[in-house]
């Protein structure tokens, strides 16, 4: 990056408006410069929140058009504005009854958390169902424990930043993400979720805590032994690792589910 592309990029950072406010105060980028770091250089952003302190941003070197690049660097800059902005002005504690009234009912919660399954027993306590990864389970959760998880996932999302942030109404969306990357990732001896301090857990049984499977440890032990084995009788043998069995073409295992 020579002097030319710097003042380029500094002149299009300093507009007025350049960078988005951080929690509603102002950015306003005061310099831009090059790192003294000749073998990892970076981009360093100036810039102040007043009347808050003053903050620094780094940023990689561009790597194609000076335009786009600084249009990237000032979202970049806002998310880092509003983590210096937040060590010196903490957002304060949600009101979990305002946001209950803005998410959809409880109901209305209910039955979507419902819709992933298939074959759905409602149970006292919770239910029973098949997942999409071909899962027989019991979800060990209530209406309201399940409408507590979604004002959660709704407040990290109101409180979050940055380019690829959640925004406020993605709660829902993103505790069902949650329990899915659950389900994907459970043991197969794990015919249980279960609620553990607010978030998703597989287990081996209803109470609590939870008890986690064995199933993928006594299978990686059990391949462990064969290898040794198949070592033991042909020494001289090469071995390699392969991402999908002989008789799969995806990423996926016999009951749909992700696999190494």
């Amino acid at each position: 990056m020579d002097k030319g592309d710097l003042r380029t990029v500094g002149k299009l950072l300093r507009r007025p408006g350049a960078v988005a406010p951080a929690d509603g105060i102002p950015v306003v980028v005061r310099s831009v410069e090059l790192s003294r770091n000749r073998s990892d250089p970076e981009l360093l952003i100036h810039y102040s929140v007043a009347p808050l302190p003053d903050g620094l941003a780094r940023q990689p070197l561009p790597t194609g058009d000076l335009t786009e690049y600084a249009e990237e660097v000032a979202q970049e800059v806002q998310a880092w504005a509003i983590e210096h902005v937040r060590r010196f002005r903490p957002l304060p504690p949600p009101d979990r009854d305002a946001i209950r009234r803005d998410l959809p009912s409880r109901e209305q919660l209910w039955d979507r958390l419902l819709e992933e399954f298939t074959e759905v027993e409602v149970t006292p306590g919770g239910f029973r169902g098949v997942s999409r990864f071909d899962q027989h389970l019991t979800v060990v959760v209530t209406p309201e424990q399940w409408q507590e998880i979604v004002v959660d996932r709704e407040i990290a999302c109101r409180n979050d930043y940055g380019v690829d942030a959640d925004s406020a109404g993605h709660g829902p969306s993103v505790a069902i993400g949650e329990l899915d990357e659950t389900l994907a990732t459970m043991d197969d001896d794990e015919t249980f979720v279960v609620v553990d301090r607010n978030d998703f857990v597989g287990s081996t049984r209803a109470e609590l805590p939870p008890v986690r499977g064995t199933a993928q440890e006594r299978e990686h032990a059990e391949f462990m032994a064969k290898l040794a084995e198949q070592r033991r009788r042909d020494p001289d043998a090469r071995f390699g690792w392969f991402a999908y069995r002989g008789d799969q073409t995806d990423e996926t295992d016999g009951a749909g589910r992700p696999h190494a």
